[in-house]
């Protein structure tokens, strides 16, 4: 099958999404009427080859695969993503940050909490002004 994340197009066997039933692409492989399958993902060409289609921003998503193909769970290297934007996508996706290897874990929890303080500043500065 072909997963198309923003224009940026992903191939993968859809067994290997069957394996983790909860993420929200494990869910569609499960569900097999149009309707139902809009429900996770924008558009949805069938064929031999079916392609579904996600307006997401695909920097993040190679990570997210590679998660599904070797079942530990890693941050992409070099992304030019905020910890906030990587927050979002694995809650997209359907996916516990808690399941993140130990070594990637080290740097996306600080990179959080960084974000965390850096957006209270800018409430506070917006609030005062």
């Amino acid at each position: 099958m072909v997963i198309d994340i923003g224009g940026e197009k992903f191939r993968a066997r859809r067994s290997l999404f069957l394996a983790f039933p909860t993420t929200r692409l494990g869910q569609l492989m499960a569900v097999s009427e149009v309707s139902d399958i809009l429900e996770f993902c924008e558009e949805f060409t069938p064929g031999p080859r079916p392609e579904f289609f996600f307006d997401r921003n695909p920097e993040t998503f190679g990570g997210i695969l590679e998660m599904y193909r070797c079942g530990s769970f890693h941050l992409p290297e070099g992304s030019r993503n905020c910890a906030f934007v990587l927050q979002r996508d694995i809650k997209y996706w359907g996916l516990d940050e808690l399941d993140l290897e130990a070594c990637c874990a080290l740097k996306y929890y600080p990179e959080i909490e960084v974000c965390s303080k850096q957006a209270q500043g800018d409430k506070e500065q917006a609030d005062k002004e």
